[in-house]
């Protein structure tokens, strides 16, 4: 089933009590579900296993990545950096905004 209209997903990450999460950094996460083409690369790169390749497809046809917990991310960039159509940015909002 091709879901029309996806939505780019963004996860601010932080745990439940409104701290940094896991490596202690507040970071922002963006996927672009319609970018992915479904190759696997992030997901197989995640050093903790935090991505997967959802149920969903584009409207390209193409099953896309979608993070698991947002909280269990470190922002390490690896899914990132692997990605050939950049369908995943990641920011450090704090780091941002200590430059402005």
């Amino acid at each position: 089933m091709v879901q029309k209209n996806v939505k780019i997903h963004s996860y601010e990450v932080v745990s439940a009590s409104g701290k940094p999460s896991a490596t202690g950094r507040k970071i922002r996460i963006t996927i672009n579900p319609e970018r992915c083409k479904g190759c696997g690369l992030c997901v197989d790169v995640c050093p903790k296993g935090n991505l997967r390749l959802s149920e969903k497809i584009n409207s390209k046809g193409h099953h896309y990545v979608e993070l698991i917990e947002p909280d269990n991310c470190t922002g390490c960039g690896l899914c990132y950096q692997m990605c050939p159509d950049l369908v995943i940015e990641i920011e450090n909002p704090s780091r941002a905004e200590s430059r402005g």
